[in-house]
């Protein structure tokens, strides 16, 4: 079975998804059971083997609920855990991890619906304007997670060019792994991912294991593209080595005299 709605976030996972035949029983048997049918895209990736565990690994410990905890909410509508949507058209996916917020699919009659959240105040927010786009996002903000020698970014939109321009200044063998508007530059323990939404506008994430290759990858990027000034860290977890190297980067590019020559020779 060809994906369809979930193309993306598989490539910025660099894994190819497979179809599970149980999981799409189960999902006829809810449809059934609940005279509901669900949109294409929520069938589509509740029937990918692993995409629960998915949600689970790349989250900030939030809860992404399986199949048998969505069939429980659609059970108890009017007291599931102490959110009441029984006159509403949602389905329950993700519980924040501490039982703040509670995302939910909206049943609008679209093949991809949004996604939004409850609060503790009964507060209905949109967060999403399709399920797919949430399911990205998620990934695409948990990448690394916890790791300290993570960069982000963002440019406009770049092409092949410089896509390649890049690639050949990386120290090792560098390869490209590409699908429409998801980029992957690797090398050794060096990873650089180019995540371009519809706007062509281009999110990067730069990932190494060490200051070194931190810095040997953004220097890759900059005599491409000028990213020195939109570097950031993902906070609290960027506060070493990450944020060690934009300093150092902000030196070498724009001859700051107020760095810290302490992290400078750190880095050097």
């Amino acid at each position: 079975m060809q994906i369809h709605y979930h193309q993306r976030t598989f490539a910025l996972l660099e894994v190819k998804p497979v179809i599970d035949d149980h999981l799409l029983d189960l999902l006829q048997y809810y449809e059934k059971h609940y005279n509901i049918s669900l949109p294409l895209a929520v069938r589509e990736w509740y029937s990918i083997d692993g995409s629960v565990q998915i949600l689970n690994r790349y989250s900030n410990g939030d809860v992404a609920l399986d199949l048998e905890e969505i069939g429980h909410s659609m059970e108890n509508r009017s007291g599931y855990r102490y959110w009441d949507f029984q006159n509403q058209d949602m389905i329950p996916i993700m519980i924040e991890n501490q039982a703040s917020f509670l995302w939910a699919i909206h049943l609008n009659g679209s093949d991809d619906p949004p996604v939004g959240y409850w609060d503790e105040d009964d507060n209905w927010s949109l967060c999403s304007s399709t399920f797919s786009s949430f399911i990205e996002e998620r990934i695409w903000e948990h990448l690394y997670w916890g790791e300290d020698c993570v960069i982000l970014s963002e440019s406009g939109d770049i092409d092949r060019k410089q896509l390649s321009d890049i690639s050949s200044n990386m120290i090792g063998d560098a390869y490209e792994i590409t699908l429409d508007s998801v980029f992957h530059i690797h090398s050794g323990k060096k990873h650089i991912i180019i995540f371009k939404n519809d706007n062509k506008r281009c999110r990067w994430t730069i990932r190494a294991t060490s200051a070194e290759d931190l810095f040997i990858s953004i220097e890759s990027i900059l005599k491409v593209v000028p990213l020195q000034d939109k570097l950031a860290i993902r906070y609290p977890f960027g506060m070493g080595c990450a944020e060690n190297v934009i300093r150092k980067i902000h030196y070498h590019y724009n001859q700051r005299p107020d760095q810290d020559d302490a992290v400078r020779g750190q880095l050097e």
